[in-house]
């Protein structure tokens, strides 16, 4: 079976969450990258987004995970971006590119001492920009670790709403189908959520002051 192409992702189901649009700014202290949308979620009713993202030395998505449903592609622009997909490892170099498809297991890191650029696909967005949105807010919260990852009960919640989209490997699914609600539960009592109003909030603030550097560079 092949996999398939943005132009063949069915329309999402409607979703009543913070979307990306074409030219939106991200950012990410805690795994060290920052972007631009080339085209969002918003721009293609969910169906598909593409962005142009940057990591610092050291940044790296914070887990070992799989999208069951979605289809990833990642080209380098510049420098050199270390993936792992499957238990294998490989450095992509500018002008190279590796498709995940759903169910594969992966993670990507800058281990060079100078910035990757990439440009990345995924297919179908909204849920799965929905979670990335979610994770990067957290991480301007000061709501992660240093690497990036929420606590236990917040993850929890978060693969809970999302199980679809994104799922942690190890510890295996069995027991991951286990824990998992009960964690949930337990987040969710103590007012966690698998998204937040009040990102919307932050998310705002990147593009204010994305507009600002933006008018800062021309007028320099």
């Amino acid at each position: 079976m092949t996999n398939p192409t943005p132009t063949d992702s069915p329309p999402a189901r409607p979703e009543a969450r913070l979307t990306t649009r074409a030219g939106d700014r991200f950012e990410n202290p805690a795994t060290r990258e920052t972007g631009r949308i080339l085209t969002g979620a918003g721009d293609t009713s969910g169906r598909y987004m593409q962005s142009e993202t940057r990591v610092r030395p050291g940044g790296a998505v914070p887990v070992v995970h799989r999208h069951p449903e979605l289809t990833e592609r990642f080209e380098v622009l510049e420098g050199e971006l270390t993936v792992r997909l499957d238990g294998t490892t490989r450095t992509l170099q500018a002008g190279e590119q590796v498709t995940i498809p759903p169910g594969a297991a992966h993670h990507y890191a800058n281990t060079s001492d100078q910035d990757v650029v990439f440009r990345f696909d995924a297919w179908p967005a909204a849920r799965f920009e929905a979670v990335v949105l979610t994770m990067f807010c957290l991480g301007m919260e000061g709501r992660t670790d240093d690497k990036g990852a929420p606590s236990p009960l917040q993850m929890a919640v978060i693969l809970d709403e999302f199980d679809e989209v994104l799922q942690v490997v190890g510890p295996p699914r069995w027991l991951q189908r286990l824990l998992i609600p009960v964690l949930a539960r337990l987040g969710r009592a103590r007012g966690l959520r698998a998204t937040y109003p009040h990102h919307r909030e932050i998310y705002d603030g990147w593009q204010t002051d994305a507009r600002a550097a933006d008018l800062a560079e021309v007028g320099s």
